[in-house]
């Protein structure tokens, strides 16, 4: 995965942030299936499992539109994260408002 961030890391990371166990499992079950999408089409499979994971890191603070997920994605800009993981969790908020275009791992999580 592009920049010095891990899968891994991203566990860490939502294990701070979110603290219910289903939605922890949600975001496991939103990786595994985007990590097999990836596979499946030729993509990274780290990046798309990653953007998955993180997807709803901050719904449980933070779960309204004006805020999900924009939250989240200011502090993985902020501390680095690949743009490719945070531009990812953007498009997700971007469907909920009528966007249809996305490239890469945005378009598992914009697909309905």
């Amino acid at each position: 995965m592009a920049g010095s961030y891990t899968y891994a890391d991203a566990e860490r990371l939502l294990y701070e942030w979110v603290t219910s166990e289903s939605l922890r499992k949600h975001c496991l079950a939103v990786a595994a299936a985007m990590r097999h999408v990836a596979r499946k089409e030729g993509y990274d499979e780290d990046v798309w499992a990653t953007a998955g994971l993180l997807h709803d890191l901050d719904y449980e603070r933070h779960p309204s539109l004006d805020e999900h997920p924009f939250v989240a994605v200011a502090y993985l800009r902020d501390h680095g994260w690949p743009e490719e993981i945070w531009g990812a969790i953007l498009s997700h908020a971007r469907l909920f408002r009528g966007a249809t275009e996305h490239t890469n791992a945005q378009g598992p999580l914009c697909r309905r």
